[in-house]
């Protein structure tokens, strides 16, 4: 059972998140696996109002659909442009844009577009602030 004390490293380990559970939290690892649910805001600096019991709720949420047999992640690129390119690994869709598709309460959707806000965050836009992170990675511990 996920619970606030619930560490990100047993959450992209759980068999439910196999082969992107990596990808559920925006954050390297080295500076997360060890952080648990109730800490949530220290991975996310730029959001307020981070609440524990809605982190568990669609964590369980997601662990539910898989248990079904659902699918919720989505890779965005084929399996040989990956291996081409093995930073497009690091990218994909979850269950809520699939849904839009399959679900009949849906009325309408939206065009998206998704990418991976950890390593944007991380690195900036195209790389711009890669010589920073350790700078930036200092301010937000203090």
């Amino acid at each position: 059972m996920i619970n606030p004390k619930t560490t990100i490293r047993d959450i992209k380990n759980m068999k439910e998140f196999a082969g992107f559970g990596n990808l559920l939290f925006p954050m390297p690892e080295y500076s997360r696996d060890s952080l648990t649910l109730d800490q949530m805001d220290r991975l996310l600096p730029y959001h307020s109002h981070i609440q524990t019991r809605t982190t568990i709720e669609v964590l369980e949420a997601l662990k539910e659909e898989a248990d079904l047999g659902k699918t919720i992640f989505y890779p965005i690129y084929s399996e040989e442009e990956m291996k081409r390119d093995p930073k497009k690994r690091n990218t994909g869709g979850g269950y809520t844009a699939k849904a839009i598709q399959t679900d009949k309460r849906f009325k309408a959707a939206c065009t998206l577009s998704l990418f991976n806000s950890g390593i944007v965050r991380r690195n900036g836009f195209l790389d711009s602030q890669i010589d920073t992170i350790q700078e930036r990675l200092q301010k937000r511990t203090k």
